[in-house]
């Protein structure tokens, strides 16, 4: 039972090194105590390397089955004609230039004008100081 979680733990190798206690100790290893003393200290620390490792290929995993649907998706006749639709890539399947064109590299429609950003400043006469010479 509960008895048998004792050997994971260091401080047990270590009450049996101390004379005395090592007599009244039931289960304590005759030899190699440093080794053991060492490795379950270091439990703890290969139990979460371990986890890691696992999370870290579970999700590698993750990554490559999205990967791969995105690509079906991308390679979809109907995805193709969506992207022209929007006007994401020209009719002949190669990417829009977007840092040619209209302001900023986006083309409006006809009527539409960009709108100023939060962090742009609007200067007008008013905010000018008068300054005399």
């Amino acid at each position: 039972g509960v008895k048998a979680f004792r050997f994971l733990f260091a401080r047990f190798y270590l009450w049996c090194v101390i004379p005395g206690v090592m007599e009244g100790m039931e289960d304590c290893p005759e030899d190699n105590l440093t080794i053991y003393t060492v490795l379950s200290g270091c439990l703890g620390l290969f139990l979460f390397l371990a986890l890691q490792g696992i999370l870290a290929v579970v999700e590698m995993n993750k990554e490559a089955s999205q990967a791969e649907s995105r690509h079906a998706l991308e390679s979809s006749r109907e995805f193709k004609e969506l992207q022209i639709e929007m006007k994401y890539v020209n009719s002949d399947g190669t990417p829009r230039a977007l840092d040619q064109g209209d302001a900023a590299g986006i083309a409006y429609k006809e009527g539409y004008q960009a709108a100023p950003a939060d962090d742009s400043v609007v200067v007008s006469s008013h905010d000018k100081p008068n300054v005399e010479v």
